[in-house]
């Protein structure tokens, strides 16, 4: 029975409750099955004890920005004005430690007023995870690879903390010259929003192909694309709620299928995406102005009484099946929202059984627009779930968050930081920077975060 269970047991739970964490990838490979059970078993009580180390990947920047941060299984990438900074994962000391290594800064357009980077999203590349799609407020829309083997990088990589590399440009998409906004990628494809009401659907292997354009109506604030639903999707929050538009051909229909409510009057959504990743793909989850968080299920049937945003031309909106608030942030709006769960996609799943990394808790995490605020909602148990402050001391919105199995990364209007709940993670060897040696703030080991308790609205039916 033994070696029944070590040889082929540990594995299989391994793969059974696997779930996304590229951060940690190289680490785990060099792990046994066992070794890695034991880890996210920690990982998992470590989140539900709130005991987390943060840090800040950079030094407070010079001027206010509003960051935009990207995610693959190799590196991070934070978009602060007209320039990417990125950060690659991986293991020192075989296989002891995690590590998170400075890369460098790129340049990506020239560094004049308005040419601010407003969209960020890792592209396929072939598993390198140096192509990037950018976007900008000046309307330009580009795709450039990073130069780590560019001679260049190489003889002054000894100077990444001081001297910027220019990025290489690889495409230029035809896109007209209007402010762009958000970068939602699926697949092959990705959805790029602009500032007047429109959206562009385009296939970032294809630059020659002009991206197909299709009028929202109303100020299109953040989008989710969803192409694994029985019915390809672009969820889009507006100043008014969050639409669903249908794609069909590779092009976005003008007339959404859905409208997803919960208020009875307008509220702007900031930020849109998947609630649980690897699950449902027709559950969305949306941060919205009046400091809610909310979960539609487009299977749901239940619709609003008083539906102000329906017309003749839309359908009745839905009404949440999940709505979460934290009390001490009653009415801050929500800027940026992430979530943290077990992957259930078969397809998925196998993509990671060499590298299984089991996690049991699932986490809704929500940024707000005060105070750098972060609020973690525990789903199964939401009178359990907490809120933080983000490291530095920053009375700032989180403009993002992407969460994985064992840390959270975020972005301030200031900074960078890292939230990381791994075992290993007071080891884990993170970008020195200056305030790390002025600030005993800025790193937290093995913190208990207050509990709070939070408002919950969940559908009977």
């Amino acid at each position: 029975m033994y070696q029944i269970i070590h040889e082929t047991g540990w594995k299989d739970f391994c793969r059974a409750t696997y779930r996304e964490t590229p951060s940690v990838a190289e680490r785990w490979s060099s792990l046994t099955w066992r070794q890695r059970a034991k880890e996210a078993h920690l990982t998992n009580e470590r989140w539900n004890a709130r005991m987390f180390v943060a840090k800040t990947l950079n030094s407070r920047w010079s001027q206010k920005h509003r960051p935009e941060i990207a995610l693959s299984r190799s590196r991070l990438a934070v978009a602060c004005g007209h320039a990417i900074t990125t950060y690659r994962f991986g293991c020192v000391e075989h296989g002891i430690k995690s590590s998170v290594t400075l890369e460098g800064t790129f340049t990506v357009f020239p560094p004049v007023v308005g040419n601010d980077i407003t969209g960020l999203s890792f592209i396929e590349d072939g598993g390198k995870d140096e192509s990037l799609l950018v976007s900008n407020c000046a309307g330009d829309l580009v795709r450039i690879r990073l130069p780590l083997n560019e001679p260049l990088y190489q003889l002054n990589i000894k100077d990444k903390r001081k001297q910027n590399f220019p990025a290489i440009k690889t495409a230029q998409y035809q896109i007209p010259r209007i402010p762009l906004g958000k970068i939602a990628a699926a697949g092959s494809e990705a959805l790029v929003l602009a500032s007047e009401g429109s959206a562009f659907l385009v296939n970032p292997a294809s630059p020659w192909k002009k991206p197909i354009c299709t009028t929202i109506g109303t100020t299109a604030w953040a989008a989710h694309l969803e192409l694994r639903s029985s019915t390809a999707y672009a969820a889009i929050g507006t100043s008014k709620n969050v639409v669903v538009h249908p794609v069909i051909h590779s092009s976005i229909s003008s007339s959404p299928i859905a409208i997803l409510g919960g208020t009875k009057k307008d509220v702007p959504v900031y930020c849109v995406a998947q609630f649980l990743p690897g699950g449902s793909p027709d559950i969305i989850a949306s941060g919205w102005y009046d400091g809610r968080a909310r979960v539609h299920d487009l299977r749901c049937s239940i619709r609003a009484k008083d539906a102000t945003s329906a017309s003749m031309n839309s359908p009745t909106p839905l009404e949440p099946v999940l709505t979460l608030a934290d009390p001490w942030h009653p009415f801050d709006p929500v800027y940026s929202i992430a979530s943290r769960a077990q992957i259930e996609d078969a397809t998925a799943r196998s993509k990671g059984s060499d590298q299984g990394m089991p996690h049991q808790g699932s986490f809704l995490i929500a940024g707000s627009a005060i105070h750098s605020a972060i609020s973690i909602w525990d789903v199964r148990q939401p009178s359990r779930s907490w809120s933080m402050f983000a490291p530095g001391k920053d009375w700032s919105p989180v403009y993002a968050l992407k969460a994985e199995g064992s840390r959270l990364w975020g972005a301030t209007q200031w900074r960078a930081f890292a939230i990381d709940f791994a075992p290993d993670a007071p080891l884990t060897d993170y970008p020195w920077n200056r305030e790390d040696t002025t600030s005993s703030e800025i790193t937290y080991p093995h913190v208990a975060a207050q509990r709070r308790n939070i408002v919950v609205d969940l559908d009977d039916s």
